[in-house]
């Protein structure tokens, strides 16, 4: 990146304003472009100085081009009031709200850059990572704000696309929300975006469609379909916190996923489904308190290919707000701890962290009848990652085993072999001359004669044997022990290592069920705390009304 730290101080000229004169005072900002620069006597406008080696002829047109577009363009308020029947304050500022360039600014005749309106917002990347952050900017942020904040949004997309402008590079570092509210968004970086037959030249893998995944944005036009595909990815990380459609339990990258159509959260009440392939956290939580039509326009995106205008996303949040608001079926938590329970819903306490949560009657029957533990999604998928962690372990021992059997399965084959060998000629007893089945004398004895006769012959091929197979035995043995040294310093390292991975595994697992234990006491000293704290509360509360009440005892 080359320096523009000569141009603070100067007196840059202002073509589209009469040419008058703008001087650079202090930085506030740097990206990949250029940087950010306040400008004197102008509180409410910065400008936009671009790197020498980014100041070329195609974007001094294009800079051109969107300021003559806007100045000519008007808001269509009658659509957003009429018949989309929004409030005002989604459409009123809009013009406002959209970073858009005001004029170019040349230096010494040599086009350096642009001004735009100074907007007080902060990226969405930096605070959607999760409630507590988000709860920190914004105290009383609930799931209604989050839903204005897509609207309006989607109102700013939907009247850059009626000046057939495609932002091209969107991502939630250019959508900014108002600091001091969250229902308000700004858009920047729209010099970067696509003009008629001006291509947007970079891009965002995670928001960028599977037909466009690889391809060089310097040679692509994108269609409004491309970019309703990345409009879908920017709603669904507001509603979920920052959270990626295409991130999933496995931990495979969310670009790769998208290439596969790997969504993660299924139609319906697959809850299994649910539990394996949609990351840890509140987020699977999410996906069942928001109504089935924003759940049938994300699946239909993220799966089928299907594409959604902005008017349409419009009406599925306003319908979503609305039950949350009027008809109270959805909750206005940001982050839900249970699935919702729609069918007769009862109150049940989490059996392991003692939070309180909805589920459905027939369910809890269930969980009483397999008698198993009452559990919120948090605790849930603690466990399940521990049980999980110990049946991959069993697995993997359970492998060794088998490869153990075997080979030992194997050897003792070998042995039975050698014995069958042996015990050839033996393997039947000689004929008893005095059992109970003898037919007569004359028999027995012919019989017995016979069985001597037999059985010296036996003896004496069994020696013969015998004798083989002790020299072949010595002959193994002596092999056996030289392939013992052999391989000895391979087989130490090997055992070493087994055992120390054996080890490794048995102590994370440990300390996995110690951190459990020390959040559950942690957890029970916070309660009783907060017990004392409150029965000293109410104690002072009664001591002062008794003393109103009854000064005379005081």
């Amino acid at each position: 990146m080359l320096d523009t730290n000569h141009l603070k101080g100067k007196r840059l000229i202002a073509p589209d304003k009469n040419n008058k004169e703008a001087i650079l005072e202090d930085e506030i900002g740097r990206g990949g472009e250029g940087v950010i620069c306040t400008i004197k006597g102008y509180p409410d406008a910065v400008a936009k100085i671009y790197y020498e080696d980014k100041r070329d002829k195609d974007r001094e047109n294009k800079i051109k081009f969107l300021i003559d577009k806007f100045l000519k363009s008007q808001v269509n308020e009658n659509l957003y009031k009429n018949k989309l029947k929004l409030n005002e304050k989604f459409y009123k500022n809009l013009k406002k709200e959209l970073t858009i360039p005001i004029t170019r600014l040349y230096y010494e005749n040599e086009f350096v850059g642009y001004v735009m309106r100074k907007v007080n917002g902060r990226a969405l990347k930096t605070f959607l990572a999760g409630d507590k952050r988000l709860l920190a900017l914004y105290p009383n942020a609930k799931r209604t704000d989050l839903v204005d904040l897509c609207i309006n949004f989607l109102v700013k997309v939907d009247y850059l696309h009626s000046l057939n402008i495609l932002i091209g590079d969107i991502n939630l570092n250019n959508i900014l929300a108002d600091k001091n509210d969250l229902t308000k968004c700004y858009l920047v970086d729209i010099d970067a975006a696509q003009v008629d037959n001006m291509p947007c030249p970079v891009g965002t893998d995670e928001f960028t469609p599977p037909n466009l995944q690889g391809k060089n944005f310097k040679n692509v036009l994108r269609t409004k379909e491309d970019e309703y595909f990345s409009i879908a990815i920017a709603l669904f990380m507001i509603l979920f916190l920052g959270k990626h459609p295409f991130s999933r339990f496995d931990g495979s990258s969310p670009a790769e996923n998208i290439k596969k159509h790997l969504f993660p959260y299924p139609l319906g009440r697959n809850y299994k489904e649910l539990h394996q392939n949609a990351p840890r956290g509140f987020y699977k939580n999410i996906w069942t308190h928001i109504t089935k039509k924003l759940q049938e326009k994300f699946y239909e995106t993220f799966v089928n290919d299907k594409r959604f205008t902005p008017a349409e996303w419009i009406e599925a949040l306003k319908g979503y707000k609305w039950a949350i608001e009027k008809k109270g079926i959805y909750t206005n938590e940001l982050a839900p701890v249970a699935f919702r329970a729609t069918k007769e819903p009862v109150k049940v306490k989490c059996e392991s962290c003692s939070i309180e949560f909805d589920m459905e009657k027939g369910y809890l029957e269930y969980l009483k009848s397999k008698s198993y533990k009452i559990l919120c999604n948090k605790c849930y998928d603690v466990i399940y990652g521990i049980n999980l962690a110990k049946k991959n372990i069993s697995n993997l021992k359970d492998k060794e085993k088998k490869v153990k059997n075997t080979s030992l399965n194997n050897k003792n084959n070998q042995i039975n072999t050698n014995k069958n060998k042996k015990i050839y000629n033996t393997a039947y007893p000689p004929y008893n001359p005095y059992s109970p089945y003898t037919a007569s004398n004359s028999i027995a004895n012919s019989a017995a004669n016979s069985a001597a006769q037999s059985s010296k012959t036996n003896n004496q091929s069994t020696n013969t044997v015998n004798n083989q197979s002790q020299q072949n035995n010595k002959k193994s043995n002596i092999l056996d022990i030289l392939k013992n040294i052999l391989l000895m310093p391979i087989i130490l390292p090997i055992m070493l290592i087994k055992f120390i991975y054996e080890a490794i595994v048995e102590l994370i697992l440990f300390v996995i069920e110690l951190v459990m234990i020390i959040f559950n006491i942690v957890y029970f000293l916070f309660r009783v705390a907060y017990l004392i704290v409150m029965t000293g509360i109410i104690g002072y509360i009664a001591f002062i009304i008794g003393k109103a009440i009854f000064p005379h005892l005081f």
